[in-house]
């Protein structure tokens, strides 16, 4: 807004209680954020927390970078986060006049900024007394369901604009001694082929499911793509063999030992899944009569998958 205001610009101002003003003056910032009813001419028609014309005309975040998303939903790129929570905190920046800036409502004087809670913004004050900009602390792009195009999903990457390094697991029977060298063979090969290596020893079901369910994953979100996911097992028809037959009770039998674990896993985005078993559980044993085995559970488990 200049000096001058075309009648447009005064029919909203006078259509919200208000009235039109010019730039710099104190009522600049209640005509453009607030009519005399106290609600914001930003229209948000989707609720995503975004205003309508910012959507529109491109959101500037901290990394430079101007970001787009649709005004009339709240799930642009459809990745189960709304807009407003891919863009993060918006900043708006007025300034003032030519000591004091007002930041969200706070208002400082512009020296204070670099030591207050809004230092991330002090390089986006406006020069010119009147100026406003918004700024914002942006999560992941409202607009693309993998920001950083490494194969895991904004909704699910802990890191939106990282990367996911890949990593291998070797996951083990340790009641088994003879899978003892197997499974330190693998975790050695993928440690020279330069992946970071998880080492898990899981004898029992629960602690089996609980590896598998946190599988380069912290606090719910992945940090790691997985690359190999070796598993060393005896298996049969669409089980896996967990304890060392000789340790259990016959009322243990079913419960234990023969354990359906694979209808219980959770997804897995997996490059390769790679099973180390006896011959009950490869492919080459599968039934032709309609048993499957261990292999041949995993390929059609709707709980687990791969690439």
């Amino acid at each position: 807004v200049g000096d001058t205001y075309n009648q447009t610009l005064a029919n909203i101002c006078n259509n919200r209680g208000g009235g039109a003003c010019m730039a710099g003056s104190p009522e600049v910032e209640q005509i453009i954020f607030h009519g005399g009813n106290g609600e914001s001419i930003f229209t948000d028609n989707d609720g995503d927390g975004l205003p309508d014309i910012l959507e529109v005309n491109g959101m500037y975040g901290l990394d430079n970078e101007v970001y787009y998303s649709d005004p009339s939903t709240k799930h642009s790129d459809d990745d189960g986060l709304e807009d407003g929570e891919e863009m993060g905190m918006m900043y708006s920046i007025r300034r003032a006049d030519e000591d004091y800036v007002q930041i969200c409502g706070a208002y400082m004087e512009i020296d204070e900024v670099g030591t207050s809670q809004y230092a991330i913004v002090e390089d986006y004050i406006p020069e010119n007394p009147g100026e406003i900009c918004f700024i914002f602390d942006v999560k992941s792009n409202p607009n693309d369901t993998d920001t950083d195009a490494d194969g895991c999903d904004d909704s699910c990457d802990a890191r939106t604009f990282i990367a996911n390094p890949d990593c291998a697991y070797v996951i083990y029977n340790s009641d088994v001694p003879e899978f003892w060298d197997l499974a330190a063979y693998w975790a050695n090969e993928y440690y020279n082929e330069g992946y970071d290596v998880f080492f898990a020893a899981a004898p029992e079901r629960s602690t089996f499911i609980d590896v598998w369910d946190s599988m380069g994953m912290e606090d719910g979100k992945y940090i790691y793509n997985l690359k190999y996911v070796t598993l060393i097992y005896h298996g049969n028809e669409g089980y896996m063999i967990f304890r060392d037959s000789e340790l259990l009770t016959a009322e243990w039998l079913y419960e234990v030992f023969w354990s359906p674990v694979i209808s219980d896993l959770s997804p897995a985005t997996i490059d390769t899944l790679r099973l180390i078993v006896c011959y009950g559980g490869t492919l080459e044993h599968a039934d032709p009569y309609g048993e499957y085995n261990l292999a041949v559970g995993f390929l059609i488990s709707e709980s687990s998958f791969t690439k």
